[in-house]
Parts: C-alpha cells; sequence; structure tokens
C-alpha cells in the first residue's frame, strides 16, 4: 500500500529535477500513500497534481524536503465537480523558493461545484511563498504539530471572495513571520 517516488524515478539529493518522477508515483498510487524518503526532492517544471480520495504524501520529516520553484501541490487536479476527501499530509517539509505560492493549493473555484473535504496536516514544515497552504472552499481541515515559517500568509482562508472555509483545526502549531 504504499508507493516510494524513488522507484519512479525521483532524485533525493536535490541534484535534477524530480517532478515527472512524482507525479509518476502520485499518479500510480491511486488512494495510497506515496511515501518521500529523507532527502530533497526538486519540482520545477509543473504542478504536482492530486486527483485521488484517500491519497497520503508521507515523508520523514524535516529530512523529506520538496522543494518548490515556480510550481505548487495542487489538490484537484483540474476543475472539475467532484469532491476530493481524506487527503494527507504528513511529516514532509514543503518548501517554496521563488516567492511565489502556494505550497499547497487546496482552493476551491468559486462556480466550479469542487470541494475539498476531510484534508490533514500532521508534522509538516512550510516555508516561503506568498502563501502556505491555500485552503478557500474546503471543509474539515485540520493542522497539528506543523511549522510555518516566512510565508507571505501562512493559511490563506479567504482572500475577498465568496468560498467559506468550514471547519478548519489549527492546533499545537508553530508560525514565525508575516501572517496566517
Amino acid at each position: 500500500n504504499v508507493v516510494n517516488v524513488l522507484d519512479y524515478g525521483a532524485d533525493a539529493t536535490g541534484a535534477t529535477n524530480s517532478t515527472a518522477a512524482i507525479q509518476a508515483a502520485i499518479d500510480a498510487a491511486a488512494s495510497k500513500t506515496v511515501y518521500f524518503p529523507a532527502g530533497t526532492y526538486i519540482v520545477n517544471s509543473a504542478n504536482l497534481e492530486i486527483d485521488d480520495n484517500g491519497a497520503r504524501l508521507v515523508g520523514d520529516g524535516v529530512g523529506s524536503k520538496i522543494q518548490l520553484t515556480g510550481y505548487s501541490i495542487k489538490v484537484p487536479a483540474s476543475t472539475d465537480t467532484a469532491t476530493y476527501e481524506d487527503i494527507r499530509f504528513v511529516d514532509l517539509y514543503m518548501k517554496r523558493t521563488d516567492g511565489g505560492g502556494p505550497e499547497v493549493d487546496l482552493a476551491g473555484d468559486q462556480g466550479s461545484g469542487h470541494k475539498i473535504q476531510a484534508t490533514s496536516f500532521t508534522g509538516c514544515k512550510i516555508e516561503g511563498g506568498s502563501i502556505g497552504v491555500d485552503l478557500e472552499g474546503c471543509e474539515n481541515v485540520t493542522f497539528d504539530r506543523c511549522r510555518f515559517i516566512d510565508c507571505t500568509k501562512h493559511i490563506n482562508a479567504a482572500d475577498g471572495t465568496d468560498i467559506p472555509v468550514i471547519h478548519c483545526v489549527i492546533s499545537n502549531c508553530w508560525f514565525k513571520g508575516h501572517t496566517y
């Protein structure tokens, strides 16, 4: 039930772009766990797109770094009308190096009809960029034992749109710099 990104050609040394390999692992996982062993994974040629209920991206804590430049981890992958549920990010370090954002984009598009429910972030470190996690339109999102460092907005729950966030729990988290 575990798909290792290294088995799909991801480079844990941080020397080369791992975008295609990580996306192949996510696509192959189909609601299973995508595992990032300790290392640095460069994502700089496309968004990583999660399109499955029950998806889990799991690492080895701050030793498992996804370094994003110009791109995000995006749920849903498209602007369809599906409901995505039970998506988890566990023990990962996600860093945006270009000042853009977000690292993780869960935001619903007004009028698209898709919803994201029951998403959790546990033991993650999210650093840099304009937005750490964009969660407009989400329901039942939990952040536990996460660290947010130097994002312009750590968690974006609303930016002037009419898409509400329903039931967001933040516990035992640490914030450094800027706002949330």
